[in-house]
């Protein structure tokens, strides 16, 4: 924020710090204008919103460049409600080529303004509620259970304590939502399995309904087999593995550093394991995030960084399969029958039968959502 910013949102030398935030300051305790996670919310409410007609336009343009590179299903999450009329708006006017889930923002309840239940329309789905339970590695708002190595006096932020986390997930789930919650830094992720865990065992979470980490980046080893436990779902971005390497290397110590990405420990114990890319941060490219998943090489390296957690590329290829999207859709068929409009991805080369240093390579030749072609030439 520049100064200007900064005085029509009240943010002075004085100003406290929010829960689970942080205003960056001079030697002078003044605010240098960079807030940290939950003290955004002191400037969010005065940036206006796009307006109706771009916005449309910007998910028009994603939708297409998603298409392009074999993603028939996509996740948006933290979606407030005015983008969610938007979304309605192009699924009613057949706009929306790919099925788009979406999870609404609702770290302040926002989602109870107006939409009780989840709802579909066309290729577009309402599902879920997103949550946050810390900030970012970079940031130094990823919450630890020991202290950043390049800061020994922080150990980050908890943006919302385990029972708020607990008592929004009973209201969500009691109107049939989804939960989803961010969690980077092993205490994070340990207040989040606590909350899930509680909701198992009190059988308000039944077996069937879908509870999610965001991230689930650094992983304490006595917290892994919590996940199969408790059947939650480690949604997973590997690119940033490849991209945060060098800076997670300065953030963490030996013990936290050997315990990120796990993704080949979370294999073995069972979990189910959802890949991604967290777009805009990181390339929406899935043959990327294959290609991290399976060598794990950092930008600027030429050696698997923990080679141990690489992960086959039939396994890494089964991580971005939807069968996790055919549960968000309430359909109890996880298999095609005869007759069934497919979602079909063509590709140049067969991903899972090639070199591991060729995959980044593979490009797509061709996409279907529901029998209908999206993307790329005739293809057989």
């Amino acid at each position: 924020m520049n100064s200007k910013a900064l005085t029509e949102a009240g943010v002075a030398g004085l100003t406290p710090n929010p829960y689970g935030g942080i205003i960056a300051r001079n030697k002078s305790g003044g605010p240098t204008g960079i807030l940290i996670d939950n003290a955004m919310n002191l400037v969010s409410h005065l940036i206006p919103p796009v307006n109706a007609s771009e916005l449309e336009e910007m998910i028009a343009k994603a939708v297409e460049e998603l298409a392009a590179k074999g993603i028939t299903t996509a996740y948006d999450m933290d979606v407030d409600l005015y983008t969610v009329d938007i979304y309605k708006a192009m699924a009613e006017a057949d706009r929306l080529p790919i099925k788009i889930n979406i999870f609404l923002k609702t770290q302040r309840d926002e989602w109870l303004e107006r939409i009780p239940y989840p709802f579909a329309k066309g290729n577009m789905i309402v599902c879920g509620l997103k949550y946050y339970a810390d900030g970012a590695l970079g940031s130094r708002g990823a919450a630890l259970l020991d202290t950043y190595e390049d800061a020994p006096e922080n150990k980050g932020l908890l943006l919302i304590n385990e029972d708020d986390l607990y008592a929004k997930a009973i209201k969500g789930m009691e109107n049939g939502w989804q939960i989803a919650t961010h969690a980077i830094g092993d205490a994070a992720n340990r207040l989040v399995l606590n909350a899930y865990e509680r909701l198992r065992k009190a059988k308000i979470a039944t077996n069937k309904d879908i509870l999610r980490i965001e991230h689930a980046q650094i992983i304490h080893p006595d917290d892994v087999y919590r996940f199969a436990e408790n059947n939650i779902i480690a949604s997973v971005q590997p690119v940033h593995c490849t991209s945060d390497a060098a800076m997670a290397a300065k953030r963490l110590n030996a013990r936290a550093l050997n315990n990120s990405y796990r993704w080949k420990s979370m294999l073995e114990a069972g979990i189910t394991i959802m890949g991604g890319s967290d777009f805009p941060i990181e390339s929406h490219d899935p043959v990327i995030g294959i290609d991290a998943f399976v060598n794990r090489i950092a930008k600027g390296s030429y050696r698997a960084w923990n080679a141990y957690e690489r992960i086959s590329a039939r396994e890494a290829m089964k991580c971005y399969q939807p069968e996790i999207d055919t549960k968000a859709r309430s359909n109890n068929d996880d298999f095609l029958q005869n007759g069934d409009k497919a979602d079909v991805v063509v590709l140049n080369r067969d991903i899972c039968n090639i070199e591991d240093a060729d995959i980044k390579d593979v490009r797509v030749i061709a996409a279907y959502c529901g029998g209908k072609q999206i993307y790329g030439g005739k293809a057989d």
